[in-house]
């Protein structure tokens, strides 16, 4: 930085011609470094010029001058080295402060992953403080600073350390997966899941809204889940939504079968509480006509179909349909009805009919021969599609028909060769879905394009599975169905078409079928079957962040995970696999946290249950019978993290299903559904502790039936499985504690089904499993948390499905499982519930 002021300073003396080097030495020296010097080279001529010429004139002189204006000032010294650093661990962040050195131009700041050495630059500051966010969460940093200036860097300031915490789990719909998770480890920042999924993605519950454009999810609209399906979505013309379905919850508010969302995202107040499934929504002005399986809504008796006022209310009109209505359509002062009823206002009217807006029955009636799935008007044809083959008491009209609104049947007929479930009118298009493979004797295949003239037009989408809903918007054709590719390319559930059928890059990525769909401005909001959105392929192990992000680390598990445990940077993995990211790892397997597949393979014959470490051991558990190809090991062993095969050889006859190894204990306990150990010797029923040395010990409580979960506090194991007595007959329904001096304690919360999974917190024991209720009759559906001292906590999360891990850190517990909702509303298969209050976070 000084060198180059001194050239910038050279440039501007010297903008005039000089011929000698001597003399441009001697005035740029001058004029930068002696002030002295340079004022008697002025003084001896009449300007700039004569001093130059002077200098040129004398150049040993001049040359002179130079030295004496440079030695007349020190020279310049690195600054000191700062002090008082100071280093605060945050979330995935650590803020440094120091106090200022004189003489600094800046400084360098320094980190390491050790104590006392190893640092490497990471940051430059120009004040006395950084923030360094290059870092990971739970880690410890070591810090060091050097001032800076020109003539180099200080040395090392003191040391700081700080311990950095996890992001916390940001707000928004939380991360779920498409299939049971059994096992839950943490390593660091992040939770390590196995179990039979195959994709992880944003919960969504059922219903969510994507751009129109790009798929993308939006959030506000996902972040209040349906908890059952979506069978009806209407737009309210206010940017927000109708939908219907089996429904009884959005979110964790009560709406039966019918809601309205804002165009926010956030749930409205209308709530007409029908008491069965809503199939048809259709918005007329300030009225919404709803059919379905229903016979009371908006608090009035409606059988199957109403008309409902933005309050929520029944309206008079009242068609009191003798069964389901699947389909709504409108046209000037008509409602049609299709469905499965053959009567309407007690007049028979075989699937479909048409109600005045005043509520009369018109006389209107095609008299179909089955049921009508889908309705579309466009001017005086009403269009229907169902299952149906013939109309007006006999005329054939195979799936497909077209009646005038004065109730003559037209010669439309596309002649479907099976059920046509969504039809939608674009123009002079009608697009139509259903489970057909051929319209008119030809192509195309459950979704197709005819003209209101009844030509059949080349538009070929290529689904190869059913369609059941049906939206157009501008020359965009949007399904909803039961498919999952579209010409060999993956589109689970919903996609999109553009002109000739082709499909676009549309693709909200769900993870089950599609029922409903519909598109307003910039929106579509989806219904159906499923659960996820925007999935990204993980089959079996997945990473997720403390944060609630979805981590790069994709091992690729060739078949079911049901165990795992961490040591380090490593995660150890059990179950049935026999390859790991296409590599073969017969049931044992060791990941790196950055996704690299370690050389450890011992090479197990049957299925591994169960993992523990301890140090560099791992005790593995299982059905297996040998490992590292021959090398005997009777369904329990323990293995180096080096991958060298321990002698410790317990020899049990059955399946040890779970491992506990308090912590700095040299104890191993199993519980599982053998009955002896160290081959046959010595009777142990179901559970059994066998020292780091390979002794049996004593230790034997005898349960009568499988134990599946084991946790270690202090000196109190608890062991939960499917058992009900213990001890030879003492009374312990599937969740017991005992001492580790054999001594069955007084703690007994009497579950009503198996318990599969336990997690120890300070005083507390958490519980999953597949149980209804604790301590004789009191409801904790499948998640309870139970004091030391035996008293059942309020914490009450409500599991719908059965859960099968539990993981606790700090103020929140993990859980998997194969559950749908938790407390209500929508958490696929994974959860993050708060450990205090019981609710989702």
């Amino acid at each position: 930085m000084r060198a180059t002021l001194l050239l910038m300073g050279a440039v501007v003396l010297t903008s005039c011609t000089v011929t000698s080097g001597g003399a441009n030495d001697a005035g740029t020296d001058a004029g930068s470094d002696a002030g002295a010097d340079a004022d008697a080279g002025a003084d001896a001529g009449t300007d700039a010029d004569a001093g130059a010429d002077a200098g040129a004139d004398a150049g040993t002189e001049a040359d002179a001058g130079s030295d004496a204006g440079y030695d007349a000032g020190p020279p310049l010294q690195p600054p000191q080295p700062p002090t008082g650093l100071n280093a605060t661990g945050g979330p995935a962040q650590v803020s440094l402060s120091w106090n200022a050195s004189a003489g600094a131009e800046g400084y360098s700041v320094l980190r390491s992953l050790l104590d006392g050495g190893g640092y490497a630059e990471v940051a430059t500051a120009t004040t006395t403080a950084h923030i360094d966010m290059g870092v990971q969460g739970l880690t410890t940093y070591f810090y060091v600073v050097r001032a800076v200036n020109d003539a180099g860097a200080s040395a090392n300031s003191n040391e700081a350390s700080a311990t950095t915490e996890c992001v916390p789990l940001a707000p928004g719909p939380r991360i779920g997966v498409n299939g049971t998770v059994r096992a839950i480890v943490q390593v660091g920042c992040n939770v390590y899941l196995g179990g039979d999924f195959l994709s992880v993605g944003v919960t969504v519950g059922y219903g969510a809204a994507f751009n129109a454009t790009t798929a993308a999810l939006e959030q506000d609209a996902g972040s209040l889940p349906p908890n059952a399906a979506i069978w009806a979505v209407a737009a309210d013309d206010a940017g927000g939504w109708y939908i219907g379905g089996d429904f009884t919850q959005i979110g964790t508010i009560f709406r039966n079968r019918i809601a309205r969302l804002n165009a926010d995202g956030t749930l409205n107040v209308w709530n007409p509480n029908a008491n069965g499934s809503v199939r048809a929504i259709m918005p007329i002005g300030d009225t919404v006509y709803v059919g379905g399986s229903f016979t009371s809504i908006g608090d009035a008796g409606r059988n199957y179909a109403a008309a409902l006022d933005l309050d929520g209310g029944a309206m008079a009109w009242d068609p009191n349909a003798n069964s389901t209505v699947y389909a709504l359509g409108y046209s000037g002062s008509a409602v049609y009805l299709g469905g499965s009823f053959t009567q309407v206002s007690a007049t028979t009217r075989n699937r479909l009919a048409a109600v005045g807006v005043d509520g009369t029955l018109m006389s209107w009636d095609p008299n179909m021969g089955g049921q009508v799935n889908a309705i579309g008007v466009s001017g005086s044809t009403v269009y229907v599609g169902g299952t149906f083959t013939t109309i007006d008491g006999g005329e054939t009209r195979n799936r497909l028909a077209a009646i005038d609104t004065d109730g003559s049947v037209l010669p439309w007929h596309p002649n479907a060769n099976g059920s046509v479930d969504a039809i939608a009118i674009s123009g002079s298009t009608v697009y139509v879905g259903g489970t057909y493979t051929l319209l008119d004797g030809g192509s195309p295949s459950r979704l197709g394009a005819v003209s209101t003239d009844g030509v059949i037009q080349p538009w070929y989408p290529a689904l190869q599975n059913g369609v059941k809903a049906v939206a157009v918007s501008g020359t965009t054709v949007y399904a909803a169905g039961l498919f999952t590719n579209s010409g060999g390319v993956t589109r689970e559930g919903l996609a999109a078409f553009g002109p000739g059928g082709s499909l676009e890059a549309w693709d909200p990525a769900v993870n089950e079928s599609g029922n409903a769909i519909a598109v307003s401005g910039t929106t579509v909001y989806a219904g159906g079957a499923f659960n996820l959105a925007k999935t990204v392929a993980r089959k079996r192990l997945a990473a997720i962040g403390i944060d609630g992000t979805l981590q790069a680390w994709d091992p690729n598990a060739g078949s079911s995970v049901y165990a795992l445990a961490a040591s380090g940077s490593t995660i150890y993995a059990g179950g049935a696999f026999l390859t790991i990211d296409g590599g073969t790892r017969n049931r044992l397997a060791a990941i790196a946290t950055d996704g690299t597949v370690l050389p450890w393979n011992p090479n197990a014959n049957g299925l591994v249950w169960a993992l523990a470490v301890l140090g560099s051991t791992v005790y593995v558990g299982g059905q297996f019978t040998t490992l590292d190809g021959g090398l005997a090991r009777n369904r329990l062993a323990a293995i180096g993290t080096d991958g060298t095969i321990s002698p410790w050889d317990p020899n049990v006859n059955s399946t040890v299903k779970a491992l506990a190894i308090p912590d700095g204990g040299s104890t191993v306990y199993i519980g599982g559904e053998f009955s002896t150990i160290d081959g046959g010797e010595m009777v142990r029923n179901r559970l059994a502790a066998v020292g780091t040395d390979g002794t049996v010990l004593p230790w034997g409580p005898d349960v009568n039936g499988t134990v599946y979960a084991l946790a270690a506090s202090g000196s109190t194991i608890y062991v939960g499985g499917s058992f009900t007595t213990i001890d030879g007959g003492m009374v312990r329904n599937r969740l017991a504690a005992i001492g580790a001096d054999g001594e069955i304690q007084a703690w007994n919360p009497n579950m009503s089904g198996t318990v599969r999974g336990l997690a120890t917190s300070g005083s507390t024991i958490f519980v999953g499993g597949s149980f209804t209720t604790v301590d004789g009759g009191t409801v904790r559906n499948r998640l309870a948390a139970i004091g030391t001292d035996g008293v059942l906590q309020a914490w009450n999360p409500s599991a719908n499905v059965d859960v099968e891990a539990l993981l606790v850190s700090g103020p929140v517990i993990f859980a998997g499982g194969s559950f749908g909702t938790i407390g209500g509303t929508t958490s696929s298969s994974f959860a993050t519930i708060d450990t205090a209050t019981g609710l989702l976070r």
